[in-house]
């Protein structure tokens, strides 16, 4: 695989970047902080997406910040593999940060959607995601690790580098299996033995055979019940009808009887009414003769109350009138003081001011006009007295016309009580009179009343005569009807008790069948678990060999390829490395074999970088493809002094041969001189970010 260029817009701290990426060794370098793992990193987002590896946050985070939603993030890259140019650019858009991808192949679409174009580059590449960041990239920490882990963690480290961890995960997910299968069989058997050690389904079959027994028992009882209850029935059912025809005649008796009392209630009260109506008749007489009698008189009194009643009427009215008059002179008489007691203020200011005053109307001195002003007052307080006195004496005599008025009305309100009176005795006579004549004419309703009554009480007593209903006989027919009622209960109950026995003893038969079922499957299970476990057991067996098979052959592969390109880095000087079991580096010298730690730290560096390299070169063939002929190598100076560093970039040169492109991301400024192609990274005064091909 070959960069071509790379494409950044509103990709983390890049606003926007576009960068055509040369052969050979590159070197990104830059401040700490500034952006340039970012630069690999969004290589490995274009072709892989959210994976865990590259958005370290959230996928909130792969967009630069204070972006507005409007605005794409993007990466678009071109890269040859295997002869081919491909293209591919993703992007997150919206408010919701829309995932959207596409790949081409020359000028022709070969995947669109970002899980599309994800599995299209797995396809193509032969590997995941994660084998890719194996393979393509290797970082100080894992370099550090090799150096310094103890040897039970360095061995896990190279294991997981190389897949092993994979294998181990299938054992144990194996050996998870099989436990479970283990408790699966063990559980079963104890569902299919008995507490005594027995088949629990030979137990069952037992239960269920003397279940069907009881059954047919049962069923045999029933059906024995069943004719003696048809029996039974049969004789409850005529004793009903017959007792039912008694108790039809019981009820008309008591209907005949009952009607016959009311018939002779009714006789009576009519009878006690007549007799009653015949004294009131008596009585009549003497009243129609006084009504004769009282006429006349009642014409006279009717006469002389409508007398009274006109003269009340013209009374009322010269009350009304009196009472206006008296009002309209007790005003006038207040009036007449008010005016009189004004005069006199005004005539006594007058007198305190004195002829010498000026006058208050025209303001000129009164002299001679003040004793005529004084004469004037004083004629106006006697007009005004004299006016009083009058309406005084009028009123005086109109109250005494009123309380004649009065009296009069008084003496005719009991005249009219008294002639009133008289009427009232005079109508009641006559109502008396009136209800005599309804009288006679309810004499002859209550006669005809009385001997149609009379009529019907004969023909109840003849209907009375024609039943024939015999108490005694019915008390005997109803005691043998409530106990053959009895005896039809008690059978019933005995049948509903035979029949609740038998669906009781199916809902048995069902459980036992439910029960039998379920452990006939449970055995077919054990059976099957058994042969898992078996299975298990083998696979286990096998996949332990096969690791042990694959770590035996991946340590010569890894020693044998270290090798290789320890010689080519050193230049012949060192050419064999052997790892022993815990993946510690021992390095031939001078004809023997020495532990790392015999050596220098430019050399132990160069040792560990040579053993990251071989497990990318057994992932990448592993997958049948030896097309990545580039590296990533992130920060692998360390803390190296200058004469290291110098030392091991110059060295690097030497895998020129085997990597087309090798990208070298450091912060250390020093080496750019050595470097043949230089991407400088630097941050804006914004907070953004800048990168350049310096050539």
């Amino acid at each position: 695989m070959r960069l071509r260029t790379l494409q950044l817009q509103n990709y983390r701290r890049y606003k926007s970047a576009n960068l055509e990426l040369p052969d050979g060794m590159v070197s990104i370098i830059g401040p700490n902080g500034s952006g340039k793992s970012t630069l690999m990193e969004a290589v490995a987002w274009a072709l892989f997406g959210n994976q865990s590896e590259i958005v370290r946050t959230g996928k909130e985070s792969i967009k630069r910040q204070g972006t507005a939603h409007t605005d794409p993030c993007m990466v678009r890259i071109e890269f040859d593999f295997e002869d081919t140019g491909y293209i591919v650019e993703r992007t997150m858009k919206g408010k919701n940060l829309t995932m959207n991808a596409t790949l081409y192949a020359g000028d022709n679409i070969i995947a669109r959607g970002t899980e599309e174009v994800s599995q299209a580059l797995m396809k193509l590449f032969g590997m995941d995601h994660k084998s890719f960041f194996i393979s393509v990239f290797a970082r100080q920490k894992e370099l550090n690790a090799l150096t310094n882990q103890p040897k039970s963690e360095r061995k896990k480290m190279v294991l997981r580098l190389l897949g092993i961890e994979s294998v181990d995960e299938a054992i144990k997910q194996i050996r998870e299996d099989a436990r479970h299968a283990k408790n699966a069989i063990q559980s079963a058997r104890d569902d299919l033995t008995t507490a005594d050690g027995s088949s629990a389904i030979e137990e069952l079959e037992e239960g269920l055979e003397k279940l069907n027994l009881e059954e047919k028992e049962l069923a045999a009882h029933g059906k024995k019940l069943d004719t003696e209850l048809k029996k039974v029935e049969s004789v409850h059912k005529k004793l009903k009808k017959e007792i039912q025809g008694q108790e039809d005649e019981a009820k008309q008796l008591a209907k005949l009887e009952a009607g016959k009392k009311a018939l002779e209630a009714k006789l009576s009260a009519l009878e006690e009414q007549k007799a009653g109506d015949e004294q009131d008749l008596k009585l009549l007489a003497a009243d129609e003769a006084e009504l004769k009698k009282q006429e006349p008189k009642s014409a006279k009194t009717q006469k002389d109350l409508d007398g009274v009643l006109d003269k009340q009427k013209i009374a009322r009215k010269s009350q009304d009138e009196f009472v206006a008059e008296i009002a309209g002179h007790r005003a006038g008489i207040k009036q007449l003081a008010r005016e009189i007691d004004e005069i006199k203020a005004s005539m006594s200011e007058i007198e305190d001011m004195g002829p010498e005053s000026d006058c208050p109307t025209c303001e000129r001195k009164l002299g001679a006009t003040y004793q005529k002003l004084l004469d004037a007052f004083g004629d106006q307080i006697n007009d005004r007295e004299k006016q009083s006195q009058k309406l005084s004496n009028a009123l005086e005599k109109m109250q005494n016309a009123r309380a004649e008025s009065k009296a009069l009305s008084e003496a005719l309100a009991k005249r009219e009580i008294r002639l009133k009176d008289k009427l009232k005795d005079f109508e009641k006579l006559q109502t008396r009179v009136e209800r005599g004549a309804k009288l006679k004419k309810r004499q002859a309703d209550l006669e005809s009343k009385i001997a149609n009554a009379q009529d019907k009480l004969k023909d109840a007593n003849k209907e009375l005569d024609g039943i024939a209903f015999d108490q005694d006989s019915f008390d005997k027919t109803k005691l043998a009807f409530e106990q053959m009622g009895q005896d039809l209960r008690s059978s019933d109950r005995e049948k509903m008790k035979c029949d609740s026995e038998i669906a009781r003893l199916e809902e048995r038969k069902k459980g036992f069948a439910k029960d039998l079922n379920r452990l006939r499957k449970l055995e077919k299970k054990y059976q099957d678990k058994k042969a898992e476990a078996e299975i298990l057991a083998t696979l286990e067996s096998i996949m332990g060999d096969f690791r042990k098979h694959l770590i035996s052959r991946i340590r010569p592969a890894l020693s044998s390829m270290s090798s290789e390109l320890l010689g080519i880095l050193t230049e012949g000087r060192y050419n064999e490395i052997e790892l022993n079991e815990d993946y510690e580096i021992s390095i031939r010298d001078a004809g023997e074999m020495h532990k790392l730690d015999r050596y220098s730290g430019g050399e132990m560096d160069l040792a560990n970088l040579c053993l990251r390299l071989a497990i990318s070169e057994i992932i990448a063939s592993r997958y049948g493809t030896n097309n990545f002929d580039m590296i990533v190598l992130d920060e692998i100076f360390g803390s190296q002094d200058a004469h290291r560093k110098r030392a091991l970039l110059t060295t690097l040169n030497g895998l020129s041969n085997r990597f087309k492109q090798i990208f070298l991301i450091t912060h250390v400024e020093d080496v750019k001189e050595l470097m043949g192609n230089v991407i400088q990274v630097s941050e804006n005064n914004d907070g953004t970010s800048q990168a350049e091909v310096m050539g």
